[in-house]
């Protein structure tokens, strides 16, 4: 049963990087076939106002924290929320837009939240999208400004193995936590009362052998169950 549980979070997990990757791809394009277009770039702005309100109104329905971005969040909203900064970008100057640090927020943001091929895909679609609708030869500030996307990779996927880190090892400290509490209640109401109960019978064993047994083997199967719970935690 837990080989299949495994297998099936396997899958869903691959299921899910994928949607990831085809909904950062559908939003570069649909970003690019707005941008250039010069009748529908007049109304970028209000496209991006709609994406953003729509974005919200998906997660309201999903039932998530309104403004949460993690790795359960559907395609849909990758693509609605990644759609509207390509276009605002886009629409208010490519790379030399003043809405251009948001595309290294949403890449720092992605760290936290998305899987590492969907971060990879995201720090290339940037860059992509900014080359393909320069409408004038890049100068150098310009293509040092597009390297600094890929640039910025390594130190993202570090950061993202450091968080990662950082969670494996509060988790361990709270199954710790979580252990020395469930050991503390064990003595105090279990152990305790019981070494006191042996006590009290060991004045007259001859009497009390059989009860003496009995109290013994319960201490050792509690023992033995703390110590399997342990085990799987």
């Amino acid at each position: 049963m837990p080989t299949l549980q495994r297998t099936f979070d396997t899958l869903s997990n691959s299921r899910s990087i994928r949607s990831h990757l085809y909904g950062i791809i559908c939003a570069t394009t649909l970003s690019y076939v707005w941008v250039i277009d010069p009748n529908l770039q007049h109304y970028s702005l209000q496209l991006t106002g709609i994406l953003f309100l729509l974005f919200l109104v998906v997660q309201k329905f999903a039932g998530k924290r309104v403004g949460s971005f993690n790795t359960d969040s559907t395609p849909y909203e990758l693509i609605i929320i990644t759609t509207a900064l390509f276009v605002l970008v886009g629409s208010t100057g490519g790379i030399g837009s003043i809405f251009l640090p948001l595309a290294y927020g949403l890449l720092f943001l992605s760290v936290l939240t998305l899987h590492t091929s969907t971060i990879v895909t995201l720090t290339a679609s940037i860059p992509l999208f900014l080359w393909a609708i320069s409408q004038h030869a890049l100068t150098m500030h310009d293509i040092a400004t597009l390297l600094s996307f890929p640039a910025l990779l390594p130190l993202l996927l570090f950061a993202r193995q450091e968080h990662k880190r950082i969670q494996v090892d509060e988790q361990s400290l709270e199954s710790s936590g979580k252990y020395m509490q469930e050991s503390g209640l064990f003595l105090s109401t279990f152990l305790l009362p019981k070494l006191e109960k042996l006590l009290e019978l060991s004045q007259y064993p001859e009497h009390n052998n059989d009860t003496l047994q009995r109290q013994i083997l319960l201490i050792l199967e509690a023992t033995k169950d703390l110590m399997e719970d342990q085990k799987h935690t």
